[in-house]
């Protein structure tokens, strides 16, 4: 099967296909061919030969579809369960919920098509607005955008209205489709993004969370577990004519120095995890579009988001180190307008930085050549817009 997706490793020679449909299809195959086959075989490597050898022929395709299968939800609830004491969390999260076989009911299934009709229409919209409005390419090319420039702020925002709905459709009506077949259980890609109130949970807990899971199996958790082996130390223990309570402060800045290591450890990994997906979007830059490609540029925007959630998480840990006063007594306003800061100067981040991320893909136009379009819908979108 990897043998299968080789050639559509590599880019084309000119980058172009003479029919619309085409293009977009080979885009989409080629996406496939990229994420399914390239990186969940890589992502299998993280496992023991003897663990993956056991699986069946169905756990296989299973782990293939959604990154994970029976054996690997047993592995990772005895992991955890070792780890914290408690139960597992059967695959959830905490926002993006895991639909399992039984809960898939009739009303299941009227609320996802309800679901996948508004991001269908959402979709139409974006496209109708992206072909009367197209990408202004100079204007935008690798800087960041002013978000007085009300015009640059609705092109980022159409396009990601594009994307989400694109990946939304294409990742539900085949994982789904895979998963019912193999009885498995279903997880979304993504849950609501543009409620996010912080970069950490916009990557980590609400974005396209089947590559979340594959990167941090293959870059976050083996780069954090090797530093934590090159960074423990053997520590010595107080001295035995030390008073009770000078042995007590000793242990707790230990503890406290071993915490602060950890979120050091944690923050590398980050990084690393950030600098595997800018280059990934670099190779699908090269092998979808190619023409579009200028080097560095998707990088940036992984990059930058990189540091801003790890100053964030570090700028959040010294502030809980430090705070006296308790957060029950903040009042439920105090608090919401909090969050609703919060979720702004996320929403804003990503739009300042969205340029180097949305550009290659924009000037292309390729997300515009949607087969499954409705061109009467699109034309009527655009004598509204």
């Amino acid at each position: 099967m990897l043998l299968l997706a080789i050639p559509l490793l590599f880019p084309c020679s000119s980058g172009r296909d003479d029919d619309d449909g085409n293009a977009f299809s080979n885009y989409i195959l080629r996406g496939i061919a990229n994420v399914f086959f390239t990186l969940r075989f890589l992502e299998m490597g993280t496992f023991s030969t003897r663990f993956v050898a056991k699986w069946s022929m169905r756990e296989y395709f299973e782990f293939l579809a959604i990154s994970d299968n029976a054996p690997v939800r047993a592995w990772t609830a005895a992991k955890t369960k070792k780890k914290t004491g408690g139960g597992s969390n059967n695959g959830d999260n905490g926002i993006v919920k895991t639909v399992w076989p039984a809960d898939r009911t009739v009303f299941f299934y009227l609320g996802l098509a309800g679901k996948l009709f508004v991001t269908y229409i959402a979709m139409e919209f974006s496209c109708a607005y992206m072909t009367k409005y197209p990408y202004r390419t100079e204007a935008r090319r690798r800087q960041f955008l002013p978000l007085w420039d009300i015009a640059g702020v609705l092109e980022s925002l159409m396009f990601a209205v594009m994307l989400f709905a694109v990946l939304e459709l294409a990742y539900t009506v085949g994982t789904l489709s895979l998963t019912v077949i193999l009885n498995a259980p279903f997880m979304p890609v993504s849950n609501a993004p543009y409620l996010s109130s912080s970069l950490r949970e916009f990557w980590s807990r609400r974005w396209n969370q089947p590559i979340k899971i594959t990167i941090h199996r293959l870059i976050f958790t083996p780069t954090f577990n090797l530093l934590e082996i090159l960074t423990t130390t053997n520590t010595p223990s107080p001295p035995t004519k030390q008073r009770p309570q000078q042995k007590q402060k000793q242990r707790q800045q230990q503890q406290k120095n071993r915490q602060r290591q950890r979120k050091i450890n944690a923050a590398i990994a980050t990084m690393a995890s950030f600098a595997f997906s800018a280059l990934l979007h670099e190779y699908a830059i090269v092998l979808l579009i190619p023409r579009e490609w200028t080097p560095g540029e998707n990088s940036v925007f992984f990059l930058v988001n990189g540091v801003a959630c790890v100053l964030a998480e570090a700028f959040a840990y010294d502030r809980d180190d430090n705070k006296t006063v308790s957060r029950t007594s903040r009042s439920r306003l105090v608090s919401a307008a909090k969050k609703v800061g919060a979720w702004f100067l996320a929403m804003a981040f990503l739009l300042v930085t969205s340029p180097f991320f949305v550009g290659p893909f924009a000037r292309s136009g390729e997300f515009l050549k949607v087969p499954i379009g409705n061109e009467k819908l699109r034309r009527y979108f655009m004598e509204l817009i």
